[in-house]
């Protein structure tokens, strides 16, 4: 199943990644994981950020 953008409908998205060492200090600082970061999307064609 593709992914689409909401916004414009196109499926040239990608699933933002993120690296070890920011996740691995913000559990050190904040304590916790990132939840809010879960399947964030990007979309090349209207440049939007966007959750699944």
């Amino acid at each position: 199943m593709e992914i689409s953008c909401p916004y414009c409908q196109s499926t040239e998205v990608v699933k933002h990644k993120w690296n070890v060492g920011v996740i691995a200090v913000f559990i050190l600082l904040v304590g916790f994981p990132l939840p809010f970061a879960a399947k964030k999307y990007h979309c090349f064609n209207c440049d939007q950020d966007f959750k699944k």
